[in-house]
């Protein structure tokens, strides 16, 4: 498959990826956590990465996507990579949406069979309340 500058493949629960122009469904809400072991990111042998986002279209349209890895560069770790997302109608429950995939994201998580750098048994729930909090602040008359 052919990659376009600009141009970003999310992959979806259940359905196939989607590709979006970054420049046409800007991120409007998103969460993450990056974790590694020593002081410097760059002198450390694992990594944690985990993150929500939710992108959206001017027409409404939305995609709201998490991303979950595991390295080691220990002789005989095991990486794990996990990816699960929803598109949205304009109009449907993006909160929801987050709710969801912080689900799904935390089961994959658990299934990896890694330990990596979270203390807590379901981080993606912590995102998804921040990613939730991040969201556009809605205007009451």
């Amino acid at each position: 498959m052919a990659t376009h500058p600009g141009v970003l493949t999310i992959t979806l629960t259940g359905r196939p990826p989607v590709s979006v122009t970054k420049d046409q469904w800007p991120i409007v809400a998103e969460a993450s956590d990056h974790l590694y072991d020593g002081q410097y990111d760059f002198q450390s042998f694992r990594h944690t990465r985990a993150a929500l986002r939710v992108r959206q279209h001017s027409d409404g349209r939305a995609v709201v996507y998490g991303t979950y890895s595991y390295d080691s560069s220990y002789q005989g770790a095991r990486a794990a990579d996990a990816r699960r997302g929803r598109l949205l109608a304009a109009g449907e429950d993006i909160p929801g949406a987050i709710q969801t995939v912080a689900e799904e994201m935390d089961a994959a998580r658990g299934n990896a069979g890694v330990t990596d750098h979270f203390t807590e048994p379901h981080p993606f729930a912590r995102l998804a309340t921040e990613c939730v909090a991040d969201l556009p602040s809605l205007a009451l008359e």
